[in-house]
């Protein structure tokens, strides 16, 4: 017995140990239960991620009264607490407990969100269509509890009041059991962490999946994040409806075997592209780079390099100090987004171009440790789409706003690998992917998304073949509606002066909306110009 439990205490003592080290807090002190038997590595894991990524104020703020809803509210908290940990840590995805993928259940949820988070090959796990748009929401909000809440507590809020929620009680299947967490005081306004009982949930969202009522006002573009002056709204922009909008990564707009299509046709047109005069732009864009290094010298040190001029030391000296330490210091930390015109306009050769363009910097910059982040926007259908329709039945009033539905793509994230994002870049050249463009919204969406970044210097390059054109929204609104937005979206973002905004054209003139921009007589020396222009920019 005795040996067994000085097992136990070894094994308990390891398992807070590596807890400790994944907080990256050494006073961080995991919970007084013993890490053995069954599931003792996933809470180790747990206990880690949640003291790393989750704030129990933010949760205790936007966590729901409803008590159906906290089994939900709480299941997909700790599911994005824990993908935080399996991003950087490989071995805890290996050690989460199973969940069956059952439609609109709470584990159906939890399930998806893991498929995605974790860019699992193969299929995802089976959801209700009623449900994707939010979850395809929620898997954009990974790295930002509060966003992740307010999205999840906006999406409840909406439920329809009269409609029942019943929550059948489960245990899930091989879950381990979790530990009681010691209470917080009521003006913490917290609650523990449990983990989610299996829930069946019965809810016909009606607002939420689109069966919206047909008499109901347009609704309001809301930013909670930035002020309507800062985001170029006003009384004279709004989109009719943002219920149908969609931001999602790229992997999820195609199948497994297309995606592998896909990837196939990028790289073989990357195989055939004339890379003599870009090898040496990207030559020089390192360059102008590593020169942003600076190196102070420390000597008189006990280890490191050997520093030549103290060699005498060696006979001089009884505790000689020879060596040489080099720190390398970043004189500027910058982060990169390129926005990607996905119209219609843009397809063939012209988005080929961008692809294989928006591929070989962001590669050039990850050799160089910028983060880089490539964004695409399109819409989800021509001349109008699930907005519209809801327009048509509300008896078509009069200065409906934006009338389709933005389809938001991410290519690659910032903090995505160069390994994992460097294979969504074909999926731009998916076929049918490309429709209208909607240029003012996108520019906002990018424009946010770049702020919310700790790097001091922001840039965002724009790359565009037109003007805004959908042409339900201009059929319905005035001619110039969509090219006033994206002016007052351009003269907000300029004016605030927190991000370096630069827009390069193909066979269109940009300079009429952009203060700092290129204009190409096509898409041919687009890769090129790219490289160029930002060398200007940093060099």
């Amino acid at each position: 017995m005795t040996k067994n439990k000085d097992v136990e205490l070894t094994l308990t003592a390891l398992q807070a140990a590596t807890a400790r080290a994944m907080s990256e807090d050494k006073n961080f002190q995991p919970s007084d239960q013993s890490y053995v038997g069954k599931g003792a590595r996933f809470q180790a894991d747990k206990d880690a991620c949640k003291h790393r990524f989750h704030d129990p104020l933010i949760h205790g703020q936007f966590q729901p009264e409803d008590p159906s809803q906290q089994v939900l509210f709480t299941a997909l908290e700790e599911e994005r607490l824990l993908s935080q940990g399996y991003q950087r840590f490989p071995g805890v995805f290996k050690h989460l407990p199973r969940v069956k993928s059952r439609p609109d259940t709470v584990q159906g949820m939890v399930a998806y969100l893991r498929h995605k988070w974790s860019h699992k090959k193969g299929k995802a796990p089976a959801i209700s269509d009623n449900l994707l748009p939010f979850l395809d929401q929620l898997v954009e909000q990974r790295s930002h509890q509060e966003d992740f809440a307010k999205l999840l507590q906006q999406w409840m809020q909406e439920l329809a009041p009269e409609e029942e929620h019943e929550v059948a009680q489960e245990k899930l299947e091989d879950t381990p059991a979790e530990s009681q967490e010691p209470k917080q005081p009521e003006s913490s306004r917290t609650s523990p962490m449990a983990t989610p009982s299996q829930g069946k949930i019965r809810a016909r969202t009606r607002k939420i999946v689109g069966e919206e009522d047909p008499s109901s006002p347009a609704t309001t573009p809301q930013e909670p994040d930035l002020t309507l002056e800062d985001l170029g709204y006003d009384e004279n922009y709004q989109p009719y409806t943002r219920r149908f909008d969609r931001v999602v990564r790229a992997d999820v707009l195609a199948e497994h075997d297309e995606r592998k299509r896909l990837k196939t046709d990028f790289q073989q047109a990357l195989d055939e592209t004339d890379m003599q005069h870009t090898n040496r732009l990207m030559t020089r864009l390192r360059a102008v780079l590593q020169s942003q290094f600076h190196s102070k010298p420390q000597f008189d040190q006990e280890y490191g390099m050997l520093h030549h001029p103290r060699l005498s030391r060696l006979v001089t000296s009884k505790n000689p100090l020879v060596y040489k330490q080099i720190e390398d210091r970043p004189f500027l930390e910058t982060t990169v987004t390129l926005l990607i015109d996905n119209s219609g306009s843009m397809r063939g050769r012209p988005i080929r171009l961008a692809a294989i363009s928006a591929y070989l910097l962001a590669d050039t910059l990850n050799k160089c440790n910028v983060p880089v982040e490539v964004l695409g926007f399109t819409t989800t259908h021509w001349n109008g789409g699930q907005s519209r329709d809801l327009w048509n039945q509300a008896g078509k009033p009069p200065h409906p706003g934006r009338l389709n539905d933005l389809l938001n793509i991410i290519y690659k994230d910032s903090d995505t690998s160069w390994r994992k994002g460097r294979n969504q870049f074909g999926i731009m050249l998916k076929e049918g992917l490309l429709k209208e463009n909607i240029d003012g919204e996108a520019l906002l969406w990018a424009y946010h998304r770049l702020q919310r970044r700790n790097e001091p210097r922001k840039i965002l390059i724009v790359i565009s073949d037109g003007a805004p054109v959908d042409d339900a929204t201009l059929a319905a609104n005035p001619g110039n509606y969509l090219e006033n937005h994206l002016r007052t979206t351009i003269a907000a973002i300029t004016r605030n002066q927190d991000v370096e905004l630069l827009a390069i054209g193909i066979g269109h003139d940009v300079g009429q909306y952009y203060p700092q921009s290129v204009t190409l007589d096509s898409a041919e020396h687009l890769g090129s110009t790219l490289f160029e222009e930002l060398i200007k920019l940093l060099g």
